[in-house]
């Protein structure tokens, strides 16, 4: 309590403006991912709306959901050192786009174990994703959950994966 009072004295609130930027229409945002390439450009996952992007510092939003397979997008991840490459986890898998959004690409080749489908039928449900900066050819991602029936039955556990390619 005393520390919290010298904080206050010491460093007093600041003036701050906070607006929103978007994108609105329904559902949740669930994460942002600022471009490490492009301070103008934010990419934006929803639960129902999929994947939106923005070039304009948030003031106007592209959907861009072609060839995804589940709106649900959970995480995004953008490429260390190609601007156009991104990988997002779904509720349905992990999808890759090499145009910056545009068009993207389910991962599912050479999956082992086979994902097994979940109580809604979503066959890889995925929480998180990201590139090795070390080795820009390798993505990580999280899959299962945690609440799952399955998870219960002992039949979809989380697991850790990697891609290489």
């Amino acid at each position: 309590m005393i520390l919290s009072a010298f904080l206050a004295v010491t460093f007093p609130a600041l003036p701050c403006a906070v607006r929103t930027v978007g994108p609105g229409g329904g559902g949740a945002i669930i994460t942002l991912c600022p471009s490490r390439h492009r301070a103008e450009r934010l990419y934006v996952a929803t639960d129902v709306g999929g994947f939106h992007r923005s070039d304009d510092f948030g003031r106007h939003y592209d959907v861009l959901n072609a060839g995804l397979g589940n709106m649900y997008v959970a995480d995004i991840a953008e490429h260390p050192t190609d601007p156009k490459s991104l990988v997002i986890a779904t509720k349905g898998g992990l999808y890759k786009t090499t145009d910056a959004g545009l068009h993207w690409k389910a991962l599912r080749s050479g999956a082992r174990p086979t994902p097994v489908p979940d109580e809604f039928g979503l066959s890889w449900p995925f929480a998180h994703v990201a590139w090795c900066e070390s080795d820009p050819s390798r993505v990580w991602g999280v899959s299962g959950k945690y609440e799952s029936k399955q998870v219960q039955r002992g039949e979809n556990h989380p697991r850790i994966w990697r891609s290489d390619d």
